[in-house]
This record gives C-alpha cells, structure tokens and sequence, in this order.
C-alpha cells in the first residue's frame, strides 16, 4: 500500500488466497469521515471450477462475506474473475444486467460470465 494512504487504513483481512479486503476511513474537509472497502479478487479458472464445483461456490460465499458492511461504506471491488461477461444481449437488457455491463463488451460470455452475473444479481 502507498505510504499516502497508511495513515488511513484501518484494518485489512485475507478471507482466504482468493479474497481479501482493506478498510479505509478518509477525513473529509468538513470533519467527517468516509468510510471505504477496497475488496481484491482472484477468481478460479474454468478448469479448476469445473474439476471442483465447490471452489466456486466457496469462492462466491467470501466475496459476499467482504461485501457484507453497511449502507454507508463506499465499497470497491477489484481484482480478476477470471469471467468473461461478452457483448451484451437484448434479454441481458430484459434481465437489468445493464446496470452491471457496458455496451462495449466484445465476444460470447463463458460459463464463468454466467457465474459473475448471477452472483452481480443479488445486489
């Protein structure tokens, strides 16, 4: 972590090799504070999910656990799915998965697209 930014972390937790979490709180001008989560993933790779189905549900399970804050956390999730969500569909507008795609995506959504925007449609 940048040496900026030591001053506001808070805590930092590995849920496991795959997710982990940095809480940040930044003052403002005013005085309050913004509260942020910066959640890092790495998801497994088709082969490794499909040899053990449970990896991915595992895997799914700890992204929720380093979601679960509240209302007024800023929260950012970044990392590697190891997903391809492709170009989006008409029935991808239908199902409101516009919220979580851009009209830019290039190609067809893989097996592990469909696993991210099941696990996107919970929120």
């Amino acid at each position: 972590i940048s040496s900026r930014l030591i001053d506001y972390v808070v805590c930092w937790n590995s849920i496991s090799d795959r997710v982990s979490f940095l809480d940040l709180e930044f003052p403002t001008k005013s005085g309050k504070l913004i509260k942020c989560r910066v959640v890092n993933v790495y998801g497994p790779h088709k082969k490794l999910a499909e040899n053990d189905q449970q990896l991915l549900i595992d895997f799914y399970g700890q992204v929720r656990d380093a979601l679960n804050v509240p209302a007024n956390v800023e929260t950012f999730v970044l990392g590697d799915f190891n997903s391809k969500l492709g170009k989006m569909t008409f029935s991808d507008k239908d199902f409101g998965f516009g919220r979580f795609m851009g009209k830019f995506g290039m190609g067809l959504r893989n097996e592990m697209g469909e696993h991210l925007l099941d696990f996107l449609s919970e929120f």
